[in-house]
């Protein structure tokens, strides 16, 4: 992909690395909806993908912005952290709905509006999803020296170039996350609690554990148009003289070991 460079390519790759952010975001929640994957990814690959643009095209200023050498690094690091701060906010999220709903349906019978009985539960998981990357930042370059500044270091670059390219980073970073986690906490809301203010504990399902949602999601989207088409091709393969005369030269090679 770096050899190659092409902005086709590239793309593909950044869409693949949100995907697979976007499903262990979400995966350990303890409950779920019908369309939190897709939530999630708009919330996590969205504002991953604007501030990285930002970032590429007016902090660094780097031409062309889709550059896999810069593209891919960056977008891994904002991914990376945003996907914490998602995580955390979701499953706060969810939770407190799903056990706390006679709170909220208190608050809503007495005339709050949606987002005023949500009010205190988006701040709990906000405040829980971002504070690591908060604490991150206060210790940063005094206890903390991150990954990034190091190898620059390491590799010759002065520190003070170093440390300008890191402090631009992780204010990247610490955007990224708060503009992900918020968004993905308000579309759980806008999702469980409806335009008429009622709370839709019907929506939220109970996780199994044991399961492999992955796995359900191939065999749900995947399998079916997959099958027929490997089924066509054993039959055809079968078919062929070579194959026939090799699946006999085993079985008397089979007969003949057992005979022996």
């Amino acid at each position: 992909i770096f050899k190659a460079n092409n902005p086709l390519i590239v793309m593909l790759y950044a869409i693949f690395m949100g995907t697979v952010a976007t499903y262990e975001a979400q995966k350990r929640t303890k409950y779920g909806y019908k369309d939190m994957f897709a939530h999630t990814w708009l919330a996590l690959a969205g504002s991953a993908a604007l501030v990285l643009t930002y970032g590429l095209t007016v902090v660094v200023a780097v031409q062309p912005w889709w550059e896999a050498q810069y593209l891919i690094p960056v977008f891994g690091m904002l991914l990376g952290n945003t996907t914490n701060g998602i995580s955390v906010g979701l499953a706060t999220t969810v939770s407190e709905l799903a056990e706390g709903r006679q709170r909220i349906e208190a608050l809503l019978a007495m005339g709050a509006t949606r987002w005023e009985a949500c009010k205190d539960l988006l701040k709990k998981a906000v405040t829980l999803g971002l504070t690591p990357i908060l604490n991150q930042m206060s210790i940063i370059g005094m206890v903390s020296i991150p990954g990034m500044m190091t190898g620059q270091i390491l590799g010759g670059t002065s520190p003070e170039q170093a440390a300008r390219y890191q402090c631009a980073i992780i204010f990247l970073i610490a955007a990224s996350t708060a503009l992900g986690t918020v968004t993905a906490c308000l579309l759980v809301v806008s999702t469980v609690v409806d335009v008429q203010d009622r709370v839709r504990a019907e929506r939220l399902v109970a996780r199994d554990k044991s399961r492999n949602y992955l796995k359900d999601l191939f065999d749900e989207h995947v399998k079916p148009h997959v099958q027929p088409r490997i089924l066509e091709a054993k039959e055809y393969i079968q078919t062929l003289p070579r194959f026939r005369r090799a699946v006999n030269g085993f079985q008397r090679l089979h007969t003949d070991i057992a005979d022996i």
